[in-house]
């Protein structure tokens, strides 16, 4: 019998989270890729529901800065107050997705 701690019942603890994690991720990688504006709200929600912290912090970042947010998505060319894709994942992304850790 396995015990509660053992590595493989953690990993099955842990996935969930993780795969909720990678599904987020994605979504708004290809979000911003596809230049899905309207997708955001509904993006921040999950995020904030999601149970992570590093997304319900990079929600809340993103609400802090929602207007140049908006405007990156909507944009071609940055007006020097708009943030490139780029540069959004860069700053609000977390750790572990700038580092490519998941």
């Amino acid at each position: 019998m396995r015990s509660k701690h053992s590595p493989s019942n953690r990993f099955e603890q842990d996935a969930p989270p993780l795969e909720r994690a990678y599904q987020l991720s994605q979504e708004f990688v290809m979000m911003l890729a596809e230049r899905r504006e309207a997708d955001l709200d509904a993006w921040l929600t999950q995020a904030e529901h999601s149970g992570l912290p590093e997304f319900k912090k990079m929600a809340k970042g993103i609400r802090l800065d929602y207007a140049a947010v908006k405007a990156a998505f909507s944009s071609e060319w940055s007006n020097g107050k708009a943030r490139s894709a780029g540069q959004l994942l860069e700053t609000k992304a977390p750790d572990c997705l700038r580092e490519g850790e998941l």
